[in-house]
């Protein structure tokens, strides 16, 4: 063994992690919950070629092999026995207007789904909602401009008095949520920590390709976004010795995640936005004028997505994996934000197998906050996805509003912890494979670099492909 692999134990790597820096009875930010909420049932592809009239260039088939998704979820108000008639009856045409000018059902407004995954995650987390000191939540489509969306959830979750604020952000509101919750709780100044990330994305979307302002965008977010999303509850604790930990963890039967490091950085100086929504705000405060053009809708600038997409997503692994000084190879399972289905294909490219890219945008689609959340709930809560006792886990963003990426490391207990820190070097990985999986990371990354300038020139961009 090298003397710089003899320093990399378990204990060591803890000392190197930037805003951890645990020592022996130091403070160490946990999830200990973990929640979701989904509006209503599974809507199909055939409901989404009905309704926005696609069913003479699309099908089912294509759906599900070009863009890599089967069902979403939507906020959306639909009339009485709607979908049904949808799946059942073939020659049921719907009227749009019918339900789209009456926007989201006030059963799955954000904060609502907000309010209903974090009693889920409280419920995990063994705690009253009185025991909750702060509650942070993200999103891109609140229930309003002002106030936040997280004092909505206060009055939902009746708590009288906390403090709570919101980060507008789209995909990469969940790693900014964990890494302003884990600084809040490494301070000192709260103990418990409740974060959210929903979006109800589709009631965004013009359904009915005949009007006016309807464009390509919104035939893609019709089958790209899902509505819905997730919460965490965190929490800091000090330990005397392992056993006083191994009892903490004990407790929660589901396991615990421990935050090692978080990283969230914007990279879109002098870029274009990739995905923004122009109505509402104080530039283009809603009016008339605004709906006409269009501007209340998700407006898309495809090429520079294609472009630029992918490198925030090597960026993320890079920063996280750099920083603590490990390798893919070290890393048990990766949670991708699930933009679209061609996150998989992705991984292929940067080296990651199959087996460790944990992904479940077939069945909810793109939901922006929400998605890091959904996944954390599948694998904590319902066992999608098999994670051991020490497995590190990492969130990995990226965000092509202003070209925004993030990521987070966790490290999984169950049961009890490690029996010593000098069992079990942070890396589980042999020289070799750490030499080829770092390798393959460079080649992706020289790759997603030059793929990103031949996009960038017009003419070259417009005869490449995705």
């Amino acid at each position: 063994m090298t003397e710089k692999e003899e320093v990399f134990t378990e204990k060591d790597f803890k000392k190197n992690v930037k805003n951890i820096k645990l020592q022996e009875n130091s403070r160490k930010v946990f999830v200990i919950g973990c929640g979701h909420s989904l509006p209503g049932p599974p809507i199909s592809n055939k409901h989404i070629m009905r309704v926005c009239n696609l069913e003479e260039k699309h099908n089912d088939k294509w759906a599900r092999e070009k863009i890599g998704i089967k069902t979403r979820h939507c906020a959306q108000w639909y009339p009485e026995d709607y979908l049904k008639k949808i799946e059942e009856d073939d020659n049921f045409n719907p009227e749009i207007e019918e339900f789209q000018n009456k926007g989201i059902d006030p059963r799955y407004t954000n904060s609502k789904l907000s309010a209903e995954a974090a009693r889920e995650a409280l419920k995990h987390a063994q705690l009253k909602v009185s025991d909750i000191d702060l509650i942070i939540h993200s999103s891109c489509t609140p229930d309003y401009p002002v106030p936040s969306t997280a004092t909505f959830v206060q009055e939902e979750l009746g708590l009288k008095e906390v403090m709570a604020f919101d980060i507008r952000s789209a995909c990469c509101g969940s790693t900014q949520a964990f890494e302003t919750a884990n600084a809040y709780l490494l301070s000192g100044i709260f103990k418990n920590v409740l974060i959210i990330g929903v979006d109800v994305g589709t009631v965004f979307g013009e359904l009915d390709k005949n009007a006016k302002c309807y464009s390509k965008a919104d035939a893609v977010n019709a089958y790209l976004i899902g509505d819905g999303g997730g919460a965490c509850v965190l929490t800091s604790r000090s330990f005397n010795n392992l056993k006083d930990e191994n009892n903490f963890i004990e407790k929660y039967p589901n396991g615990v995640l421990e935050i090692l490091y978080a990283v969230n950085k914007s990279i879109g100086y002098d870029k274009k936005p990739g995905m923004y929504l122009p109505g509402g705000g104080s530039k283009h405060p809603c009016c008339q004028r605004t709906i006409n053009e269009g501007l209340h809708r998700f407006q898309h600038d495809f090429r520079g997505i294609i472009s630029h997409g992918p490198t925030l997503y090597y960026r993320a692994l890079r920063d996280v994996l750099g920083r603590a000084n490990i390798s893919l190879a070290d890393i048990a399972l990766l949670l991708p934000h699930q933009a679209n289905g061609s996150v998989k294909m992705l991984g292929e490219k940067m080296g990651i197998p199959s087996s460790k890219l944990y992904c479940n945008f077939e069945s909810v689609g793109n939901t922006a906050n929400g998605s890091q959340y959904l996944m954390l709930h599948d694998i904590i809560n319902d066992k999608k996805a098999s994670v051991k006792n020490g497995d590190l886990l990492m969130l990995v963003s990226a965000e092509s509003t202003k070209w925004l990426y993030g990521g987070v490391l966790l490290r999984f207990f169950k049961g009890k912890q490690l029996k010593s820190t000098k069992s079990k070097s942070i890396r589980n990985s042999t020289f070799r494979q750490r030499f080829y999986v770092g390798f393959r990371m460079f080649l992706s990354g020289t790759f997603l670099r030059i793929r990103s300038i031949l996009y960038s020139i017009p003419i070259i961009g417009k005869r490449l492909k995705l």
